[in-house]
């Protein structure tokens, strides 16, 4: 079982909105490099409270090295005051640890987007950094 625990900062597209979030991942190695899991955080910032839930997956290659790249895809649900609807997203970065270790560090990049099903409101398209405390139990 793995988790991680993360901060990050993620900016509207085409609009001067800031959003930080805290969150919580936990999931499960099914094969050596293939972890699906789930994932919640709260977001706070510009706006309203609000929070997404998503499912997760994330690719690593089978290699012990201090640093470790991954792949990460979702599927989930935003409530966040205007921009509430399904949502995915894919990005990716480096484990920075040795893969036995029972914490490392998570860094990379994400891009979002979420259907709001409003034909008023486009797609809202958010990327920014992920930077987190990854650990093993």
């Amino acid at each position: 079982m793995s988790g991680a625990v993360g901060l990050s900062v993620t900016s509207v597209g085409g609009d001067e909105q800031v959003r930080f979030a805290a969150g919580l991942g936990l999931g499960y190695a099914v094969i050596t490099g293939i972890v699906p899991g789930v994932r919640g955080q709260v977001l706070a910032g510009d706006g309203p409270v609000g929070g997404e839930a998503a499912g997760t997956l994330t690719l690593t290659p089978p290699i012990s090295l201090y640093l470790v790249p991954f792949g990460l895809g979702e599927v989930g649900y935003r409530w966040d005051g205007d921009f509430t609807g399904f949502m995915w997203g894919a990005g990716g970065g480096l484990y920075i640890g040795e893969p036995t270790d029972r914490f490392a560090i998570q860094a990379g990049y994400i891009y979002r987007e979420i259907d709001t099903k409003d034909p008023a409101v486009p797609k809202i398209k958010l990327h920014g950094p992920i930077i987190a405390l990854s650990f093993s139990f």
